[in-house]
């Protein structure tokens, strides 16, 4: 009789079974790993998580007042990099120092620094000179929020910035990276970015169950900064699917998250690039700017 290799269910507390001779089983929602950036494929595959491509970004609003600012239409890459003191001394001192943050990571790939810091820096500044941290935004780094579950079950996450309006609602998830602190062996960071959008839904419903009327589907808004690479998602989550992955994994339910730009369609055999915004370059930087402005345009 032909031996057979026995499955073995996979201990996500125990650091020594995720080596090679051991399989994931996903049976239930206990299997899903409480800390979003444990995730991998196999987990948005069993809560039936699919990422989808967006031609074209679904909201970018005109800019004025502060995002026109920034649009510094004539700077390019090698502006940011080589900048001087005396050119930056000619901006607004807000608009001069996101150019600094820009210049730093920049040249981050020949420098010690603590990279991911840095990135942390530019995002700080840009979001606060944008009115992300004004009422009725209201914005929190290294925010911790956990979601739960039917049992004792809860999933934490750990977001760079989240930015909610007066309301309670979340508008937006940051997770930002230097291209050194992520990869495509860790899916640029995607596999957590989906944890974080899942895991905020369920936040958003529990803080709302004894205080207001909540309106559904919740839209989730997150960015995924790498380095200056802007890429923007969103989803919809509907009754049905929360209802359902509350008590177990998602049997005819499943949740959407939109990515724009688009990432190319890899093959096995190819390891995905980043693909992003850059927000060093005049056209992509308009953009972005005025994808942020629609997202602010919500809080009220």
């Amino acid at each position: 009789m032909e031996w057979k290799r026995k499955r073995a269910k996979k201990n996500y507390k125990d650091v020594s079974s995720e080596g090679s001779d051991v399989y994931g089983i996903i049976d239930d929602i206990n299997d899903i790993p409480s800390d979003t950036s444990s995730w991998g494929r196999e987990h948005l595959v069993a809560l039936k998580i699919h990422y989808n491509n967006q031609l074209r970004s679904a909201e970018i609003a005109p800019l004025h007042g502060k995002y026109e600012k920034l649009l510094l239409d004539s700077w390019e890459k090698p502006h940011f990099e080589y900048a001087t003191n005396e050119q930056i001394k000619g901006f607004d001192k807000s608009v001069a120092s996101i150019i600094m943050k820009i210049k730093y990571i920049i040249k981050l790939h020949t420098g010690p620094a603590k990279k991911e810091v840095r990135v942390d820096g530019f995002m700080m500044s840009l979001l606060t000179f944008l009115e992300f941290d004004e009422y009725p935004c209201m914005m929190y780094p290294q925010y911790m929020y956990t979601a739960k579950f039917q049992g004792d079950k809860t999933i934490r996450c750990k977001v760079e910035f989240i930015v909610t309006n007066s309301q309670s609602y979340v508008l937006l998830i940051v997770e930002d990276k230097h291209e050194d602190n992520t990869g495509s062996f860790n899916d640029w960071s995607e596999n957590k970015i989906a944890g974080e959008m899942f895991g905020c839904v369920y936040h958003t419903v529990q803080m709302s169950e004894y205080t207001r009327e909540l309106k559904l589907p919740i839209v989730v808004n997150a960015i995924r900064i790498i380095g200056t690479l802007f890429t923007f998602y969103t989803t919809e989550a509907y009754k049905p699917y929360i209802d359902e992955c509350y008590h177990r994994l998602p049997i005819k339910n499943k949740m959407d998250i939109f990515r724009y730009p688009s990432a190319p369609v890899m093959s096995e055999d190819t390891l995905a690039p980043v693909i992003g915004l850059d927000f060093c370059y005049p056209s992509e930087r308009r953009e972005i700017l005025g994808i942020l402005k629609a997202i602010h345009n919500k809080a009220g």
